[in-house]
């Protein structure tokens, strides 16, 4: 059954490699590594790395382009203007209720917690 990892490296193969030969060539370097101790290595396996390549080249192909590198200038201004702004009316003395009442608006509500049902 095909499915997302983990699944089996038999199952794997299977459904992935059609050529007889790079399978039979998988098959045996799974004996050899059965066989041999965990850090134990050889010599390279021809049809396994030509396949690695190919699958390599093929993915890198199929990336998609990297992203647009994030450009904030207009995010930076907006901060710096509210800072500046709201900070002029604090350093003058001025509160947001007296800010409000000077523009003849209300301060903005902000909702209390416990007025929300549950």
């Amino acid at each position: 059954e095909r499915g997302p990892a983990p699944m089996r490296f038999a199952t794997l193969v299977e459904e992935l490699i059609a050529d007889p030969g790079l399978r039979a060539a998988i098959d045996d370097l799974l004996r050899i590594k059965r066989s041999a101790q965990e850090s134990g290595c050889g010599p390279p396996q021809p049809l396994i790395d030509a396949f690695i390549r190919r699958e390599l080249s093929r993915l890198e192909a199929a990336l998609p382009p990297p992203p647009r590198p994030f450009e904030g200038d207009a995010l930076d201004r907006l901060l710096l203007e509210s800072v500046l702004h709201s900070g002029l009316s604090v350093t003058a003395g001025i509160t947001s209720e007296e800010s409000a009442e000077r523009t003849d608006q209300a301060p903005p509500v902000v909702p209390d917690a416990s007025d929300d049902p549950v």
